[in-house]
Order: C-alpha cells, then structure tokens, then sequence
C-alpha cells in the first residue's frame, strides 16, 4: 500500500509551452512585398516560402532583394486567389506540395531553369487544367497539360481539372512518384476510367504499393494492360499481378459491398480513400498488418459495417468496427483500428481489451455523441476523431498521457471534456473548432501545450488561418503550463486552489485478517486529507479517499 497526504504545492519552475508545430528551416524568414523567403547559405540564392498576395496571375520575380530567385518551397502557393502562375527562368526546385489547396488556380507555366521537382508539386488544387513546360526544359515536359519526365518514364502529375472522362497512360510511363501522401491522379474532379500501360510499376521501397488515386471523385475503374507484369485489374479494381495485394478501390466505384478476395493479404494503406459508395467490406481471411495498416477507410462517407473472419491471424470485428490484435513487431497490442464512418450508432464503449486508439479510427462520424474509453486504453493517436460533429461526451482513460494533435478538431458539438490528471501533453489544435466547448480544466500535471490547442477555431478549409473564440476560459493552477497557455493567447482564466501531495509518518498496519486489513498513520496538521493507493497490475490505484485530516486510520 501506499499512502500520501494531500496538501498545497509549491512550483519552483513554469512549464514550457510550444509555440510552434514544426520549424521547417533555421534561417531567417524575410518579407519582400507579397513574399516570404529564406535566402539559402549556400550560393545566396532565394527559396521562396510563401505567397501572401491577391493577384489572380502571379508572376514570381526573378530577385528579390538583389538575390536571385531559385526555389518553391513547401506549401509557399496556398490561396483562393490565384489562377495562373508563371515561374521565372531563375528557378531551378520545385518542392512537393509547392502549390497546395488552390481551389482556383488553372494553370502553372514551368521554366526552362527547372531541373529538380521533388515528388508532386501540386496536391489538392481541384481547378487545375494544365501545366505548361518550356520546350527547352532538359528534365520535363508536358503533353497535353500532363506533367511527365523528359523522357516521359516518369508520370509526375495529372491535373485535376483536366478534361476529359477517360485518360491512358502514355506506353513510355514506367513509373509513378513515390509518395505515401500525394498521388498522380489524387482529387481528379473528371475521370471515370484510368488504363495503365504495360510497364508501369507502382512497388516502391514501401512494403506495399501506394493509391495514387485517392478521392477521384468520379473513378468508376482502374484497367491495366495484360501484358503488365507487376499489376492487374479485376472488374476495375487494382491488384498486384497475382492478386495478394489490394492496391486501389476507386473511389466512384458502384457496387455498394466489397467481398476481398481470399488471397488478399496486403492491402494499400489508402486503397479506400474516398470511396464513396460503400456500406459494408468483408476483409479477407489472410490480410495482414503492414507497416502502414491504418486510416484504411477515411472519406468511406456512407460504410457501415467492416467485417473479417474469425480465423484471421491479425485483425478481428465487433459490431461492424475493425480492431488490430497485434502491432507491427508481432507483440500483442489490441488497437481501435477503424469504426465506420456512417455507422448508426449514436453511442459506444471502446472495448476493455484496447490498448490503443490509432489515428483518424473515428474520423468523419457523425452519428456518435458519446464515446466512453476504458483505463486499458493506454494511447490515442491523432485526429481520432476528427470531424465527429455530434459527439458531445467523451470520456477519457485515466491512464491516459497525452491527446495528440488534431485529436478532437471539429467536434462542434462537443461541450465538456475532463482532461484525466495523467495528461503531460496536450498536441497542436486537439480542440480546435470546438464551437461548444465554452471552457476548459486543465490539469496541474499538464506540462506542454500546442499550439491553438484550447480556445481557437478556423474556416480555412487547410487550417492556416486561426481566430480566437469569443469568451472562451480556462481554468488553470498557478504557475502551470496552463496559465501560461491563457497568458499567452490572452485568455480569461481562472486559478484552481490546488492540493499536492505530502509525505506522512507512523504509516503501519493495524489489524489484519483474511478480508480486510486496517491501516494507521500519524496526523499531517497541514493535510486536507489523504488518498490511500494500492498496487494493482503494474500501477498504483486510488481504493481510499479520506477528506479530513482528522481521520488517522482506514
């Protein structure tokens, strides 16, 4: 037994609280009129790192400050504004996801300079109808609007407004980019039917083949030539050639049930993404985990039911929602892989065998209100739930250690939550877009907090823009990391009379028989009281709580 006396504390030191999610360079950033840019150690050249302006044709300069321009960074063109851009014959890299989330932008005109596009330049712009490259460029080309390799090996990008309902794939492709985020054809707003020539090859370095066609609004089919020797197509769907692993599901794809194959046992981690016709799948008996075995479902807007026989070695049901029985080294780890987005349920109780909840598992629901986690529940990953608009109670593990970063964004219906007292960590934006949530208690033991993590909400579909909610508070121990939290982001808080435990004397036992034992110890004249803990399974738990300090004996 253990046996503490609960007191005031007394904190030497604030907690530090993250002011940022990620630093992606440590140079510093300076401001030439709509630009943002970082000026490269090396030969003084500029890397663009972002866009800040309003023009509808942007013509990037060739200098600025003097310096010449010579990159595209990460995210540096991400506006609803801009619908043409021209890049300046100075550039030499575009980055991946140099152009992202331009819901306007139609048209990039690429250089001669451009020598080095690293993956997809541009992810998630559904109007863009073509990219144009110079004639004289020695590394690309386009044909027809399409991105390709000089040599045209290497499909780099197809837009995603691009007309059209049907498109194959040129015979010179052999490969796609290797990329577990952004596909070729990812968020085409047009084609119905894709053919894959006879040499493409989608196996990379990642154990599994990736989708690149992840929420192709309309994909009805995915054919492949029958003379390749790495892919085939069964009734529109991709396979490896011999059927064991699942490569893509397209998205528009009519039935309504998916029965997978009995040889099945790899599948794409997104070989779902978006595949809006579902209601139910029968996994197959063989699928097993692969290193990327989450997140199968996101966007499977109208799947209900997930189901896989008994006799799988690696995944199991209940109720229609997919758990995991062991993690990717073999060790026994039962995990909340995926709960159906459409699922009817308006509550649900995480099974006592759960260890851990993995990312986005109940992302997009919208049925569910309440959600209760058991103390077995040691882990909860990522934007879990995400999206859940209805949920209004979620009760959380008091083993619990952290709630990661997106965890709860968007769950607007949400109007309390009680952050258990094992909380250190609480991730960037975990309650962002928590219209209902008027308040917040944050526990002494916090001792970070991300940033716009409490109190912020944004309508900017890629969340770069943040505004503080009205009248939002906190409640908070003096010198915590949640004081300073609402001092920082200047919050109306207010300050919890706080208890920390003390040390007692005399602790002995007192009687002891088959059934109960009685404990005794000296009186603490500063206590308020005393907790008394018992160490069951691998950690203490609380079996007493005595509230005056009085009472020397239990």
């Amino acid at each position: 037994m253990m046996l503490t006396a609960v007191a005031t504390p007394l904190c030497d030191n604030l907690p530090i609280v993250s002011e940022s999610v990620a630093d992606v360079a440590s140079a510093e950033t300076y401001t030439y009129g709509d630009y943002e840019y970082r000026v490269r150690d090396k030969d003084q050249t500029v890397y663009i790192m972002a866009y800040t302006g309003k023009e509808q044709v942007v013509n990037i300069p060739e200098q600025i400050d003097g310096k010449k321009v010579s990159a595209i960074r990460e995210y540096a063109f991400s506006n609803d504004t801009i619908e043409i851009v021209n890049i300046p014959n100075t550039v030499t890299i575009l980055y991946w996801m140099s152009f992202a989330k331009c819901n306007n932008l139609r048209e990039i005109n690429i250089p001669e300079s451009v020598s080095d596009i690293k993956s997809v330049p541009v992810v998630q712009c559904p109007s863009v109808e073509k990219i144009n490259v110079s004639e004289k460029n020695n590394y690309y080309r386009s044909v027809d609007g399409v991105l390709f390799s000089k040599d045209m090996s290497l499909l780099i990008y197809y837009p995603s407004n691009k007309a059209g309902d049907s498109y194959k794939v040129p015979d010179e492709v052999k490969e796609f980019p290797e990329d577990v985020n952004c596909g070729v054809f990812n968020y085409n707003q047009n084609l119905k039917s894709i053919t894959i020539n006879a040499s493409v090859n989608l196996f990379t370095d990642y154990f599994v083949p990736l989708s690149q066609f992840d929420y192709a609004s309309k994909l009805e089919a995915i054919y492949v030539d029958s003379k390749n020797p790495y892919l085939t197509s069964d009734n529109g769907i991709l396979y490896s050639k011999d059927k064991t692993i699942l490569v893509s599901y397209p998205a528009n794809y009519s039935q309504t049930k998916y029965v997978m194959p009995d040889n099945v046992c790899e599948m794409s981690f997104n070989a779902f993404y978006g595949a809006k016709n579902l209601k139910e799948i029968q996994l197959s008996e063989k699928l097993g985990v692969s290193t990327y075995s989450v997140q199968y479902f996101l966007g499977c807007e109208k799947l209900e039911s997930i189901n896989v026989p008994e006799s799988n070695n690696d995944f199991y049901t209940v109720d229609g929602v997919l758990f995991r029985k062991r993690d990717f080294d073999g060790l026994d780890n039962p995990s909340l892989i995926s709960y159906p987005q459409n699922k009817k349920d308006s509550k649900y109780e995480v099974p006592k065998t759960v260890k851990s909840i993995e990312r986005s598992a109940f992302e997009g629901n919208t049925n569910l209100s309440t959600v209760i986690i058991p103390d077995n529940v040691e882990e909860i990953n990522y934007s879990a739930f995400m999206d859940c608009t209805s949920l209004s109670k979620v009760v959380l593990p008091s083993n619990l250690k952290e709630i990661a970063y997106y965890t709860f964004s968007n769950c607007s219906s949400l109007t309390d939550i009680d952050i258990p007292a094992s909380i250190t960590t609480v991730g960037a934006c975990a309650f962002l877009n928590c219209s209902s949530l008027k308040n917040v208690t944050i526990p002494f033991n916090v001792t970070e907090i991300m940033i716009y993590a409490f109190g912020y909400r944004s309508e900017s579909p890629d969340f770069n823009v943040y505004q503080k909610k009205d009248n939002f508070k906190i409640y908070c121990y003096s010198g915590t990391a949640g004081e300073q939290y609402a001092k920082d982001n200047g919050f109306d808080y207010e300050l919890i009379k706080a208890e920390k435990p003390a040390n007692v004397t005399g602790f002995k036992v007192k009687s002891l028989t088959s059934t109960n034992v009685t404990l005794q110890w000296n009186k603490n004249a500063n206590a308020s009281g005393y907790e008394i803990e018992q160490y069951k399974g691998g950690k203490w738990v609380n079996v007493a709580k005595i509230t005056s300090n009085a009472t020397t004996s239990r």
